[in-house]
């Protein structure tokens, strides 16, 4: 059976709709958005100027932006001046946001692991490995490239 390139990527559009739903329903009630959640996960990692963030998630500076207001308004997050550059927004995940961070990740983690649950350690390293080149073969045909 021969494999097409577009059967590949429709197979990760609906994994990734599936995942983008199932967490969705994971963070219940909130007003927050699946974007939300990857600006707080890296922010875990360290502040972040807004356009470093929108460069790592792949999304419009404008879409950072909107979620960053939004984060901000929850207390989530913080904003700052670079000291160096006036101009330049530094964000920050506050102790609100690393808690409620928590929550989610927790959720994010078990449907994670349920999703890859048949796979073995071998196979999940092969697959990561291989959605990495795809990822890399994208950049480098968007002009995007790392």
């Amino acid at each position: 059976m021969k494999v097409e390139a577009t059967d590949v990527y429709g197979s990760i559009v609906r994994i990734y709709k599936l995942l983008h739903r199932k967490l969705s329903e994971r963070m219940g009630n909130t007003s927050l958005t699946i974007l939300d959640f990857w600006i707080l996960k890296s922010l875990r990692e360290g502040p972040k100027p807004m356009v470093e963030l929108a460069n790592s998630l792949y999304v419009t500076q404008a879409a950072v932006t909107n979620s960053v207001d939004r984060l901000e308004q929850g207390g989530l997050v913080s904003r700052s001046r670079d000291k160096r550059d006036r101009r330049v927004n530094i964000i920050s995940i506050t102790e609100k946001g690393e808690e409620f961070l928590a929550g989610i990740d927790a959720a994010y983690r078990q449907v994670a692991s349920a999703s890859l649950s048949e796979l073995s350690p071998e196979e999940m390293a092969e697959l990561s490995a291989l959605l990495n080149k795809v990822l890399k073969g994208l950049l480098k045909a968007t002009g995007e490239g790392e």
